[in-house]
């Protein structure tokens, strides 16, 4: 099949598409296939994702302080004062994440800092109780656990 306007030498393949036309450049938004998003694009949006959640928790820290003074264990002084360090540093680390020049840096910071919440979930699992709100459970401490290895692993990806 020719191609009107090209002097009819373009040939259209079976996808509609001229045959032998060049890929989109690596790291470019565009699509090599119709819904298709290239790396790039998938990173970007993971990155933005993960810098709102972080930058979203860490104003929770300052918002509803009390829940995640809940969640520091017995054993660790100045629960206040702790938890609204680590809403700063969350949302540090969120700020950092979604520009890229400090991407990586962000990305590595927030796997730490998720990392070091780690003590407080396995705490809550040695110590659960069933008679406690859900996260206090054998069952929430367990998904505490297993949610927060998500977030390690995301920023972390994100961090290389």
């Amino acid at each position: 099949m020719r191609v009107a306007g090209d002097g009819g030498r373009a040939v259209l393949g079976e996808d509609g598409h001229r045959a032998g036309r060049a890929q989109a450049a690596p790291g470019s938004f565009k699509t090599r296939r119709p819904g298709r998003l290239d790396d790039h694009a998938m990173e970007t949006i993971a990155a933005m994702a993960l810098g709102c959640l972080l930058v979203g928790a860490g104003a929770m820290h300052w918002i509803t302080p009390g829940y995640f003074r809940s969640l520091v264990p017995g054993w660790m002084p100045w629960a206040g004062p702790l938890v609204a360090v680590t809403g700063g540093l969350d949302a540090a680390a969120g700020t950092l994440v979604l520009v890229p020049g400090t991407r990586a840096l962000g990305a590595s910071a927030a796997a730490l800092l998720i990392s070091g919440y780690m003590v407080s979930h396995v705490d809550a699992l040695v110590h659960a109780r069933g008679d406690a709100r859900f996260l206090d459970t054998r069952a929430g401490a367990v998904a505490r656990i297993a949610v927060n290895a998500v977030y390690i692993a995301w920023a972390a990806a994100l961090a290389l």
